[in-house]
């Protein structure tokens, strides 16, 4: 997406503010087509990781319906709140990734921009600024849904929505991007796991209780875990780019002893919740997937690209697997 060195001739600069510039963007954007430019846009939203807002959501929803408070009294609107609660979370971490695109990682399998326009006082390609508008409607949608579950639930889920909001944007969003000061492993734990957590089950009706943040905790401490693979396979390169991540700043073997106790913690914290009598023994299905954990430490202990991928589907599988029990 940068300007080659044939120089700035090859990319003319076009106002994005004004409406012939808008008109330009739009018609560059179609000339692949529609689905190819649906494709490309699900690709930048990362699908394979919105796991993590899924099972945030799904786990509040699965001890609702264990303790008969969904589908509610009328189910349709039990049921309609839930839909709400799981798409306001998906949204919000898709809009996230988004804006973690736009800001930093740059945009994979984008398409060349032939134009440059000049967006929010700096020169982007057409699907950058697709990617950055995409971002705020899906932080849009999660505002309406939650205005409507605040009017018609509880105005506690007020302040939750608006921190969600503001520390998914501030992830990597210019001027604050929290991650250069090595509070991303720590606030997306907080934001996709307590936060969002409690959200979803005041969402349904549920009443004030820690009780669905300690039955989510197993799922939500694979979160940061997430963030550390990639931490600690990038860790060279955060260092020379002057991102201050986490890992960086303590160094990449207490990054990987974080990381390994944040597995036995999920497995331990798992196999607690039954005799505490917060879940039942079934939750404990999710021990099958011990193999995946070991198998995801060997391969962030070698840095090896596969070590995302491999933490990833360990939280996909442990999170079916508990949610399965919590329904059981």
């Amino acid at each position: 997406m940068l300007p080659s060195p044939a120089g700035p001739a090859q990319y003319p600069v076009r106002p994005f503010e004004d409406e012939k510039g808008a008109c330009v963007m739009v018609m560059e954007l179609l000339e692949r087509g529609l689905p190819a430019l649906i494709r490309d846009l699900w690709i930048a939203a990362r699908p394979f990781s919105l796991s993590l807002a899924l099972y945030a959501t799904w786990v509040p929803l699965a001890l609702a319906v264990r303790d008969q408070l969904l589908p509610g009294d009328p189910p349709g609107i039990g049921v309609l709140r839930a839909i709400l609660v799981t798409l306001s979370g998906l949204a919000v971490q898709a809009a996230t990734n988004l804006i973690n695109d736009y800001f930093e990682s740059g945009i994979k399998n984008a398409p060349e921009s032939r134009r440059r326009y000049r967006f929010l006082g700096r020169e982007r390609g057409a699907f950058e600024i697709l990617v950055f508008l995409l971002a705020l409607a899906c932080f849009g949608f999660t505002a309406l849904a939650g205005l409507y579950l605040v009017l018609t639930v509880t105005p506690a889920l007020l302040w939750i929505g608006a921190l969600g909001l503001v520390g998914g944007y501030g992830y990597t969003g210019e001027p604050v991007v929290y991650k250069r000061y090595g509070l991303g492993a720590v606030l997306s734990f907080a934001l996709l796991g307590p936060l969002m957590n409690y959200g979803a089950w005041l969402g349904v009706g549920g009443a004030p209780s820690w009780r669905p943040v300690l039955v989510a905790l197993p799922t939500s401490l694979l979160i940061p875990a997430m963030m550390l693979a990639n931490e600690i396979r990038d860790v060279e390169r955060d260092a020379d780019l002057g991102i201050r991540t986490l890992t960086v700043r303590i160094g990449r073997g207490a990054g990987q002893a974080l990381y390994d106790g944040l597995l036995i913690l999920t497995f331990g914290w798992a196999a607690a919740l039954v005799p505490l009598g917060l879940a039942p023994a079934a939750t404990l299905v999710s021990w099958a997937a011990l193999p995946l954990a070991l198998r995801a430490r060997i391969r962030v202990a070698g840095r090896r690209r596969d070590a995302i991928p491999a933490t990833n589907l360990l939280h996909l599988v442990f999170g079916a697997l508990y949610i399965g029990g919590l329904l059981w």
